[in-house]
This record gives structure tokens, sequence and C-alpha cells, in this order.
């Protein structure tokens, strides 16, 4: 079982260190400003699309906050799957988060200038890595969890669909964000 974990562990180590190796490589290439040129683009106020993104954001953390305090309050797994009530509550939630999704991501391609549009396509970039790292947390710790009872509660294959929707629809904004901040500061 240890043996597990610091696989895991120094994998998952060594994709950071190599990330952020790349994201330094990127961040040299990047052109050079000056003080005043800095200054100047810290003092852009956020555009269209940074707002929008923002809210998405904040919406899609808002709605797994929700999720997590109804488990908190309620009990937790064992009970989300005795307890129709519970149950309903998150599906609405987890449903409810699709139309602030819809509306904010059209609502950015819509107000994206020509300069903004090379950021949008940040979004489904995040998303993918946001999906895989959500699916790897899960395949990580619950079998790490439930090795000793040999299978998985069948509750837990709800709660990893559901997750992983939530941050496949926020990391989208959070990709969107990145893609802004990215091309403001080396572009």
């Amino acid at each position: 079982m240890p043996w597990i974990v610091i696989t895991l562990g120094l994998s998952t180590f060594g994709f950071l260190l190599a990330a952020g190796w790349f994201t330094l490589r990127i961040w040299a290439q990047s052109v050079p400003r000056t003080a005043e040129e800095r200054g100047e683009w810290k003092g852009l106020p956020m555009t269209p699309l940074q707002k929008i993104a923002g809210i998405g954001l904040f919406l899609g953390l808002a709605q797994i906050a929700a999720i997590l305090a109804v488990f908190a309050y309620r009990g937790g797994p064992e009970v989300y799957w005795e307890d129709d009530d519970m149950r309903l509550i998150v599906v609405v939630l987890w449903l409810a988060g699709i139309l602030p999704y819809t509306l904010c991501r059209a609502f950015a391609a819509r107000k994206a200038d020509e300069r903004d549009r090379p950021a949008l396509s940040w979004g489904p970039g995040a998303q993918s890595v946001g999906v895989l790292l959500a699916i790897s947390a899960w395949c990580t710790i619950l079998p790490s969890l439930y090795h000793d009872e040999g299978a998985v509660p069948m509750v837990y294959m709800y709660l990893i669909f559901g997750s992983v929707f939530l941050v496949y629809l926020s990391s989208y904004f959070v990709g969107v964000l990145l893609g802004c901040w990215g091309l403001r500061h080396h572009a």
C-alpha cells in the first residue's frame, strides 16, 4: 500500500516540476516590457470577458461550496445513499449549475473582442486538466481508503460523476482567466 502512495506522489511531484519548468521557459520567452509599460498594463480595467469569467468562476465555486455544505450538514456520503431528500437537493444543485455556466459561456463568447478571442481557447484546455485531476484524485484516494474492503461503495460512483461535472463547469472559467492573464503578460 505505501508504495502506491509513494509512486503516485513522486509522479505527481515530477509532473508539477515539469509543468513549472515549462512555465518558466514560456515566461522567459515573453515579450520584455519596461517598467512604464508594465505599469500601464496593471492600470487597465478588466475586460468584459474577464468580468464574465470571474462571475462564472464565482458561481461555480459557490455551487461547489453549497454541495459541500449539504454534505457536511446532512452527514456525508453514507447518508446521501440512504436519504432521498439529500440526494434530491444535491442533484438539483448539480443541475442548477448548467444554466449559469451556459449563460456565462455564451456571454463570454459574445462579449469577447479580437484581443480576448485567444483567451477563450484556453477554457477547454483547462477543463481537460481539471477533469483529469479530479478523476486522478478520486482514483487515488478511494482505493487507498477502501483497500481492505476490496471494493469502493457504489455511492462514490455518483459522487465522482458529480464532482467531475462541477470541475468541468468551473475550470472553463479558470482557463479563460488564465488565458486573459497570459495574453496580458506575454502578448
